[in-house]
């Protein structure tokens, strides 16, 4: 038997929370989750022409009314290939007695009839214990919360590329500088960027310094 695990615990919608899914065939659903897989798997040629969203928002423990957690499955295909994006809100603690499966005992992954393809995000992490309080700043494609997977890749191809968790988002560094230039013709825009910032930023770049975002913010011309 196929099985996909996003959170596989004991959960309990009539507690509280609620499950729903949708299926997209066209749209920009399509569009968004292609430009999705090609950069999360550069090497594959890939449009998709089917995707499976099921959410489970604020849903509780089973027997604890008041836990909340949230998680996402999607499914994406071309009819070829398949791919999980595995979505993840805010998570509660598990270890209360109540519950039958403590977070010890969460499992996450993916795996197919026979294991012919499968993968466990326990290998992931440290005494193959996820940290599930920390599934929402957790990724294998750099982007907090969000895990993805190709199926037919198998275990021993199990991504977890990046760290379980990953940094906290830090400011990005600007460094503006003011040039004064003296110029006997009354330079456009264009003439100031290809005659004066282009070899400016060439000198930088010689210095080791990233250039890649040099832009002309502001121009004031005055009179001799």
């Amino acid at each position: 038997m196929d099985i996909i695990a996003p959170f596989w615990t004991d959960l309990n919608n009539r507690e509280s929370g609620n499950i729903t899914y949708q299926q997209y065939t066209s749209g920009d659903v399509l569009q968004t989750a292609t430009k999705d897989i090609r950069s999360y798997f550069p090497s594959v040629t890939f449009t998709a022409s089917w995707v499976f969203v099921a959410t489970w928002d604020r849903v509780a423990y089973y027997s604890n009314r008041g836990t909340e957690n949230t998680f996402q499955v999607v499914l994406i295909s071309d009819s070829k290939l398949a791919f999980i994006l595995m979505n993840y809100g805010d998570i509660a603690p598990s270890s209360s007695p109540i519950l039958s499966q403590p977070s010890s005992q969460v499992q996450i992954g993916y795996d197919t009839i026979s294991s012919t393809h499968y993968g466990s995000l326990r290998t992931c992490y440290p005494n193959n214990i996820i940290d599930i309080v920390n599934l929402k700043t957790s990724s294998n494609v750099n982007i907090q919360g969000r895990w993805a997977f190709l199926t037919t890749l198998q275990s021993t191809s199990f991504s977890c590329t990046n760290t379980p968790r990953l940094p906290e988002p830090q400011p990005d560094h600007v460094l503006g500088v003011r040039l004064k230039v003296s110029s006997f013709e009354d330079l456009n825009e264009e003439q100031i960027e290809e005659q004066i910032l282009k070899p400016f930023g060439d000198l930088l770049s010689q210095h080791g310094i990233d250039v890649s975002g040099l832009r002309l913010r502001r121009i004031y011309k005055t009179e001799p």
